[in-house]
């Protein structure tokens, strides 16, 4: 049944017209520019694959290859070439502001839908309580009320990302990205980790603003001629999300903070082989907790260059 879920083929682009050639298994993560440039061997760690959802623990589960991370069903040919050759085929474009915020809202644009088509395929799967039910709770009643509230927040989710992706369909119909908003942070050589997400920061602070859709951002890695960029992209007036990304900034040590913050959070994340093994087997054991502490080091103030369009 799972398989199935997560499985489905459609287009996420339609809205741009007719759809041409079959629908395409591709990566979120760029495979050039986010996953082949930590492959060792053939292969990497991630947390889960083929569209896992669990991400409940910090530390990776699984060694696999490149096919089995970072795809889903969600473009056919024609719109995929169309949307996302403008950051696949070219580099990211720091000298011309205007083509920048159209790479990083195309950017946006695909992790947001491959956030809803898990989302959506996570509804359908919590919605069948025999197909999808903790058989860790002890009873029939216990399983069934957990089950109710993954549906719940599974459905919320949906809904904020239908919104978000609904203005991002406006600004793509009408080639205006004046409203993307972004902070590139640029280090100077290749890091271990990638990652793709979305995230909505501050529930709590949004629960009580009475928010009808909740503010989120993109996040996402590139690798670029022996450089990182580390993207987070969202959309102007977007304070919440404002807020968050100048604690990013502002982090006494950056390394640690973004390593510990996508562990625990990113759906799509990629471990360089040698990096999680040279750990010793109780460092593992700590970030597999969450207990993070120290354990990913830092990077020279000196190595880190940050871009901006906010204020």
């Amino acid at each position: 049944m799972k398989q199935k879920e997560f499985s489905r083929k459609i287009c996420m682009a339609s809205f741009l017209g007719r759809c041409l050639g079959k629908i395409l298994k591709a990566h979120t993560l760029s495979k050039q520019k986010s996953i082949n440039p930590i492959l060792e061997g053939g292969s990497f760690y991630v947390r889960g694959y083929n569209n896992s959802t669990e991400i409940e623990k910090a530390g990776p589960k699984y060694r696999v290859g490149i096919n089995n991370v970072s795809v889903f069903y969600g473009f056919c040919g024609k719109h995929d070439k169309e949307l996302f050759s403008v950051f696949e085929d070219d580099e990211i474009s720091l000298l011309n502001e205007k083509k920048l915020k159209k790479q990083l809202g195309l950017m946006m644009f695909r992790t947001l839908c491959k956030e809803l088509y898990l989302k959506q395929g996570l509804s359908s799967l919590y919605s069948k309580s025999e197909d999808y039910m903790d058989r860790s709770l002890d009873s029939i009643p216990e399983r069934e009320k957990n089950r109710d509230l993954l549906l719940e927040g599974s459905l919320l989710a949906i809904k904020d990302l239908r919104s978000a992706i609904k203005n991002l369909q406006g600004k793509i119909k009408n080639e205006n990205y004046n409203n993307i908003r972004y902070v590139l942070i640029e280090i100077p050589y290749v890091i271990d980790v990638s990652f793709d997400s979305a995230f909505i920061p501050d529930i709590d602070k949004q629960n009580e603003l009475e928010r009808k859709n909740f503010e989120l951002f993109a996040y996402t890695t590139l690798f670029e001629n022996n450089k990182t960029y580390i993207c987070f992209i969202w959309n102007k007036d977007s304070f919440i999300c404002e807020d968050f990304i100048r604690s990013v900034e502002e982090a006494r040590n950056l390394k640690n903070f973004i390593y510990s913050f996508v562990f625990c959070e990113a759906r799509e994340l990629i471990i360089r082989a040698s990096w999680w093994e040279a750990f010793s087997p109780e460092t593992r054991k700590e970030i597999e907790s969450k207990n993070f502490y120290e354990h990913f080091g830092s990077w020279s103030k000196r190595d880190i260059i940050y871009r901006s369009n906010i204020t």
